[in-house]
């Protein structure tokens, strides 16, 4: 299992891989963290509940991500600051959102 701050220290090419090879509890404990170092306390329920009302209001377009972090940047005040890591948490959100809906549709 890896460290949040190993997360944190990994390049985009190395780091897309290993997201996408990890369980939803582990993208969950490395958001968790991510909202708690970029100010946001223990709010990551709440993050993840509105991400997920507004990831179907945004538009299907190229700015559609840029979005999504200006949704984060409401709840993780430090982010402004720490942009990578504001583009590694709304990377983690949507997948996710999208192992939820996943689990959701498969009948588990």
């Amino acid at each position: 299992m890896m460290k949040t701050l190993e997360l944190i220290r990994a390049d985009e090419p190395q780091l897309i891989p290993l997201l996408r090879a990890m369980k939803l509890k582990e993208l969950e404990k490395h958001a968790e963290n991510l909202v708690r170092i970029l100010g946001g306390g223990n709010t990551y329920p709440r993050v993840l509940r509105e991400v997920i009302k507004a990831l179907p209001q945004l538009p299907e377009t190229a700015e559609r991500f840029a979005l999504l972090q200006e949704v984060l940047l409401r709840f993780v005040p430090r982010a402004a600051e720490q942009k990578d890591l504001l583009v590694k948490l709304a990377v983690i959100m949507s997948l996710i959102v999208a192992l939820k809906f996943k689990e959701i549709h498969s009948g588990r």
